[in-house]
């Protein structure tokens, strides 16, 4: 079962998917949630990552729910840092 930093990021994430975007978008977010899925923080790291780049260079229009995203992956990177 996830735990609830992952349950936010995971939220997140469907928002951002819901809101539409392009299909490349769309690939990167379900690569991080699978990732984010997976256990331990090397996985959290790529998810980190890959949303990072993501931020970077998506449209406008979605920079600040992508943004949120990626502050939410963030914490559950640093969580499971923590943990392991």
């Amino acid at each position: 079962m996830p735990d609830e930093a992952t349950r936010r990021a995971v939220n997140a994430l469907h928002m951002v998917l819901l809101d539409g975007g392009s299909d490349a978008l769309r690939e990167v977010l379900q690569n991080v949630h699978l990732l984010l899925e997976a256990p331990g923080a090397d996985h959290a790291a790529e998810a980190f990552t890959l949303i990072t780049g993501v931020a970077r260079r998506c449209p406008e229009r979605a920079q600040k729910s992508v943004k949120a995203v990626a502050l939410e992956v963030r914490d559950v990177l640093v969580l499971r840092c923590l943990s392991d």
